[in-house]
């Protein structure tokens, strides 16, 4: 007899990118289990939720970024009315200009591509820069999401375990996992799926089917901060951000470190992120409340990716998303789910089987 349980589709690692697939699966009707270590430091619960339009030092709109933040903000609203919760904010995200030629270069060559967002330009006498050195003003967009991640995971958590669609459990791709004809079987924890997929994040490089994937993993460290005389409902950005959290501090960063792949907080990390605050901030009182650090998932062209590998094709992938996690999570997963569900082909952009060295080219 098969004591057994059976599912659709497991599911490793609970981050943003795991919770916003197991989401997206069971609205359609998908048997679900999600499997995580629960580690205490991860990428996406240290992650300051910016859902921002513009990236580089140019303003140039980020990648799909309409298409991204509409489903994202109908997916995370949904997500709170459902479970009672609120954890998706929208705030004003001024970026300040560095120089006279900085601006007058946005003026001239990049405000036409902004057509489809909210943005003013702002003087350096605007309420939210008097805090900080910025003689050429800046550029405001209006009301950008800023997810409490660690809060929309510790909610989704919750909820999954009530529905029995949760466990806490470390598994090993190697050791613990049978790929059999028909099922995936996870003996260790009594279960078996139609399918398995692993959104471990920058963990997933190691994965023997996936180890070919152009990982571009970056450790990054924040800081969390009290900083008095600024306003606790705008983001700032010049070099680093500044986001508010909910108890009225700042998160503050972040840095970019591709060789020293651990989550160790640092006194160089730490001072990187001190120095390029004291350029930008007037004589404002501060205090390091909290230093963290961890690795975040991206690829080398720094785009997303879905797929089921082409030699197995029960066991599939869901990573990249780097810092736009928050952002990018609830689309991409909405992909993945659809070609669950219905099987919907995958947008060829975020298909993760060209990247795929098994794959013809």
């Amino acid at each position: 007899m098969n004591s057994r349980t059976e599912y659709d589709v497991l599911i490793i690692g609970q981050g943003l990118a795991g919770t916003c697939l197991a989401w997206q699966l069971l609205r359609r009707g998908q048997r679900v289990m999600v499997i995580d270590r629960e580690e205490s430091v991860t990428s996406s619960k240290i992650a300051a939720g910016l859902m921002t339009p513009v990236t580089g030092k140019r303003s140039v709109l980020s990648w799909r970024y309409s298409e991204f933040f509409e489903e994202a903000a109908r997916f995370y609203r949904d997500i709170e009315q459902q479970t009672e919760s609120s954890f998706l904010n929208l705030r004003n995200y001024t970026r300040i200009f560095r120089s006279e030629h900085e601006r007058t270069d946005f003026i001239e060559k990049r405000a036409d591509k902004l057509d489809s967002i909210r943005f003013e330009l702002r003087d350096s006498d605007g309420t939210d820069l008097t805090a900080f050195h910025a003689p050429e003003g800046g550029l405001q967009i209006k009301e950008i999401g800023q997810l409490q991640v660690a809060k929309f995971l510790e909610v989704s958590r919750d909820w999954f375990r009530q529905k029995e669609s949760y466990r806490a459990a470390e598994i090993d791709p190697v050791h613990d996992v049978q790929i059999e004809q028909n099922r995936v079987v996870l003996d260790s924890l009594e279960c078996s799926a139609k399918r398995i997929v692993y959104c471990r994040g920058a963990e997933d490089r190691f994965h023997p089917l996936f180890s070919s994937l152009p990982f571009l993993p970056a450790k990054g460290e924040i800081l969390t901060m009290q900083i008095s005389n600024i306003s606790a409902e705008n983001v700032i950005s010049q070099g680093i951000w500044l986001a508010p959290n909910e108890e009225g501090h700042f998160r503050v960063g972040s840095t970019y470190d591709w060789d020293h792949l651990n989550q160790e907080p640092t006194a160089q990390g730490r001072d990187q992120i001190l120095k390029t605050l004291s350029g930008i901030l007037r004589k404002s009182p501060h205090e390091i409340i909290n230093h963290q650090a961890a690795v975040r998932p991206a690829m080398n062209d720094q785009k997303p990716l879905a797929c089921f590998h082409p030699e197995q094709p029960r066991v599939g992938i869901l990573n990249g998303l780097g810092s736009k996690g928050s952002l990018q999570a609830p689309w991409l997963a909405k992909q993945m789910a659809e070609h669950i569900a219905t099987g919907r082909e995958l947008d060829p952009e975020i298909d993760g089987r060209r990247k795929l060295n098994s794959c013809p080219s």
